[in-house]
């Protein structure tokens, strides 16, 4: 808790910024940061983004457009949806979630390979890859942030042979899943490798005003407009909100408007 009310800080301290452009239109832009406290001696310091864990980050700086950024037609994040879609061989797993991820690292093992381009020019890096599972099963608005165009190129064909679904359920309705994955490109002196990460752990519960929230709304929020944050985890998380709060709540207020 004293850790997360120093993040909070810091992060509430930032400057107002130019917005963000995308296409020549202004967006909402999402970032995420991780910081780690290291007690090394007498010193304390925090990790740069580069040196990120792979559980860390899943869309660093993705871009949001306006007319996707609000909920509605979004769908339900693959993190918190009741019933996930079900990947091709998952169907009689008894952890669907799990076997969905592993199927998709699987798939991604299985399909890629190196842009023979790009290990020429000695490009590496990673592709942040968002895309939602439609209500019939099948793979919808890709987006991609990279490197580099070849990079994209290539994590757009790997998606692009991903299988058909079963779509995913909310409250006994069928509805979109949005999904995200990073690939990671890297070049070991005279062999490449490829290496996929899923999701991040299953994120805590977003509550904001009393609402249950998606966490890109947390992302995008104005931190001038934050007035408390509050952290429950284990024991404390679950008998206020049951087994919603088992992976911890975020529990945020906001100013209100004059």
């Amino acid at each position: 808790m004293i850790l997360e009310q120093e993040a909070a800080r810091i992060i509430g301290l930032l400057p107002r910024m130019q917005a963000g452009v995308h296409k020549g239109k202004k967006t909402n832009v999402i970032f995420s940061m991780p910081i780690s406290y290291n007690l090394d001696g007498n010193e304390q310091t925090h990790d740069e983004v580069k040196d990120a864990s792979k559980e860390d980050t899943v869309i660093n700086g993705y871009v949001i457009e306006k007319e996707t950024s609000n909920q509605k037609g979004v769908g339900v994040p693959f993190a918190v949806v009741d019933e996930v879609p079900v990947f091709p061989g998952c169907e009689n797993a008894e952890n669907k979630r799990k076997c969905f991820q592993e199927k998709m690292n699987e798939h991604i093992r299985k399909n890629f390979s190196y842009p023979k381009a790009a290990q020429e020019k000695g490009i590496q890096g990673r592709v942040s890859t968002f895309f939602v599972i439609q209500k019939d099963g099948s793979i919808g608005d890709l987006r991609m942030r990279g490197s580099d165009k070849l990079l994209e190129q290539e994590t757009e064909r790997i998606i692009s042979l991903l299988p058909k679904m079963k779509p995913g359920k909310q409250k006994g309705e069928i509805v979109k899943v949005p999904f995200s994955i990073p690939v990671n490109f890297k070049l070991k002196k005279d062999d490449v490798s490829q290496e996929s990460l899923h999701e991040n752990k299953t994120p805590p519960l977003i509550i904001i005003d009393g609402k249950e929230s998606h966490d890109y709304e947390m992302y995008k929020m104005n931190p001038d407009r934050i007035k408390s944050v509050n952290v429950l985890k284990g024991d404390a998380a679950k008998r206020k909100y049951g087994d919603k709060g088992k992976n911890g709540v975020i529990e945020i207020i906001t100013k209100k408007s004059d």
